[in-house]
Parts: C-alpha cells; sequence; structure tokens
C-alpha cells in the first residue's frame, strides 16, 4: 500500500516539498501561457472588482498579435495588479481603468483611477506590504527594456494618478 506521508516526508521531505513547488511553478506557468492577456487582464479585473467591491473598465487592443511572450505577460499583469491595488488604496477605487494597446511593436499599459492623485512624489524606492511595489516593479520592466512612469493625469481627463508601461516588443522573446 506504500508508506505512510509521514514517513515520507520525514525520509525525503526537501525533495517532497521541492515537487510540489514545482509541480505548482509548472501549473501556474501552464495556465499564464494558455490564456490570452485580454483574459487575463479581465480576469484580474474581475478578482479586483469582487474583492473591493469597486468597478474596473478593461481595453486591450494587441492589434495584429495573437498574444505575448510569457515574460511579457507576467510582467503586464503584475503592472496592472500594481496599478489596481494603488488605485483601490489611494484613489478610492474611483474611475479604475486598465488598458492595453500595441500600436507599431510598442505595448502600453496603462492603469488609471479619478481619485485624488498623487499628492506627494512617487517613491520608486520604497516596497509596499508584499515587498514588491514601484521599485520592485520597475526593476521586472526595466528588465524586459521596458520602462514606467507614475503620473498624475490631467484634470481634462478626470484627474486621478496613472501607472504607464511602455515596451518595445522588438527583441523581447
Amino acid at each position: 500500500a506504500g508508506l505512510p506521508l509521514k514517513t515520507v516526508l520525514r525520509e525525503h521531505g526537501g525533495a517532497v516539498v521541492l515537487a510540489m513547488l514545482l509541480t505548482w511553478l509548472l501549473t501556474a506557468a501552464v495556465v499564464v501561457t494558455l490564456l490570452l492577456m485580454p483574459t487575463l487582464l479581465q480576469g484580474l479585473a474581475d478578482a479586483h472588482a469582487a474583492r473591493t467591491e469597486t468597478a474596473v473598465d478593461v481595453v486591450c487592443d494587441l492589434g495584429e498579435r495573437a498574444d505575448l511572450p510569457l515574460a511579457v505577460k507576467i510582467c503586464v499583469y503584475r503592472v496592472a495588479q500594481e496599478g489596481l491595488t494603488n488605485a483601490w488604496r489611494h484613489g478610492g477605487g474611483k474611475g479604475q481603468k486598465v488598458r492595453l494597446w500595441i500600436a507599431s511593436d510598442i505595448l502600453r499599459v496603462s492603469v488609471s483611477d479619478s481619485g485624488p492623485g498623487l499628492t506627494g512624489p512617487a517613491r520608486r524606492s520604497e516596497p509596499d506590504d508584499t515587498g514588491l511595489g514601484l521599485a520592485g516593479l520597475a526593476d521586472r520592466v526595466e528588465t524586459l527594456g521596458g520602462h514606467i512612469e507614475l503620473r498624475n493625469r490631467p484634470a481634462s481627463d478626470g484627474g486621478g494618478a496613472e501607472l504607464r508601461m511602455t515596451l518595445d516588443l522588438r527583441g523581447v522573446e
């Protein structure tokens, strides 16, 4: 019938934990790889809306691209996740929007709100509760050759704050 779980863990604990971790990571990578970017962003927005009881508008235009490389998908997802978290925390969740569009191989992501906007300079170097924040996000984006910017939106566009990412897809695998 096999050995009891306690015995297996005692004798092979590290290997079992490593196998479980690898299985989880591979499963997550397969899911992210198989889902198209619009589906991932809409799922993120729906989960955020359900958790915060706020509305999120999502618009995706990949142009002629059917999909994006895995590293870009993960990066875009993290930018949207951080942007929505900040829109809820600092903008009260008012007028939250996530936009992804590609034109001439330039990918752009915008996460914005209609809250009070930035009251001081954005602090890129300080992580949030998760230990990631804008500093970790900027590192992730810059690793792919892109950049992010946190800015106040003009009053004519509804005010609030906007987190923007720009990435040239040429040469990104």
